[in-house]
């Protein structure tokens, strides 16, 4: 099939590229009607989570609603040491005072809990508690955490991580475009067709695309996508019922299938080997009996053999 659309591909090459083109048009103009304005918020529009994140900035100043991290740092001589705590203090007093950022320092009443207080490393590890607010760029974010680890200070015994989203770092990954000229070399040699391996590497790279406008940019509204490929969404939510197939083919087919040969294996295999071993049971039992230790009884046994014998040679011949 492949093979021949290849063919058709190469013959018609010119219709190719124009619907290369088209799609390419068509894809521009959806782009535009679904909205193009770029944004780096992190935010979603008119869900659940959105509202509750509007009432903890209405009535709460936005405290709880945002992205949360944690600045762990322990002490070999303890997080208490007026050295470490002046220096850790000092610290998170200037990363407090940045802009978009709410620190719960462990040395405040309200951080007292977040000093460990038992265990081996008690006295040892505390963190404080960094939010940023939910509407926060990308970019922001990123320089947030970049001014808080140099405001950090360096302490001899004391090591310092940063954890949580507040300080994740979003990076581009850097295998993908190996792996896509690996399949670029792979569809050319198995379609012999540069124009048919256009068609599977062209819906990967839109996925790409469109994901990154997506998730990434925001440039596009992922409930709008739901709702316009609600039947495609739901189908891979379903993993295109693949799922269900096999529960259908497994139940319906291959348990029924076996539970048949477990009962040909129980009753019937089985039956037909109890009752011969049974009746070989029997048979040895009784012919146990004929053994009686007796050497009269053996005399008797074979004179009565030989009779038998010699009656059966005079009737036969």
């Amino acid at each position: 099939m492949f093979a021949a659309l290849g063919r058709w591909c190469h013959r018609h090459r010119w219709i190719v590229i124009g619907a290369w083109l088209a799609t390419l048009l068509v894809s521009f103009l959806a782009l535009r009607a679904v909205g193009s304005s770029t944004s780096q918020e992190f935010g979603l529009p008119n869900v659940e989570s959105k509202r509750g994140s509007d009432i903890l900035d209405d009535h709460f100043g936005g405290v709880g609603g945002g992205f949360g991290g944690s600045i762990v740092f322990r002490a070999d001589q303890g997080v208490e040491d007026p050295q470490v705590k002046a220096a850790m203090a000092r610290a998170f007093t200037r990363i407090d005072r940045l802009p978009d950022v709410t620190l719960t320092s462990p040395y405040d009443a309200a951080g007292a809990p977040q000093i460990a207080r038992q265990g081996p490393e008690a006295g040892k590890i505390a963190f404080a508690r960094v939010e940023l607010p939910d509407s926060i760029s990308n970019e922001r974010a990123k320089t947030i955490g970049d001014k808080v680890r140099d405001d950090l200070p360096h302490i001899d015994g004391v090591k310092t991580v940063l954890g949580g989203d507040a300080f994740a770092n979003f990076e581009k990954p850097s295998s993908e475009a190996i792996g896509i000229g690996f399949a670029i070399v792979i569809l050319v040699l198995a379609f012999g067709s540069v124009l048919a391996m256009g068609l599977p590497i062209g819906v990967a790279l839109a996925g790409i695309g469109l994901a990154f406008l997506t998730y990434q940019q925001r440039a596009i509204s992922a409930d709008t996508l739901a709702s316009a490929f609600a039947p495609i969404r739901t189908a891979a939510l379903r993993t295109f019922w693949l799922d269900d197939l096999y529960v259908a083919i497994y139940r319906g087919v291959l348990l029924t299938f076996s539970r048949a040969i477990g009962w040909i294996d129980r009753y019937f295999v089985d039956g037909v080997l109890n009752v011969i071993s049974a009746w070989t049971l029997d048979a040895g039992d009784r012919l146990r009996r004929m053994q009686t230790g007796k050497v009269q009884d053996y005399v008797w046994a074979v004179g009565l053999g030989l009779l038998a014998l010699m009656a059966w040679i005079g009737v036969t011949w």
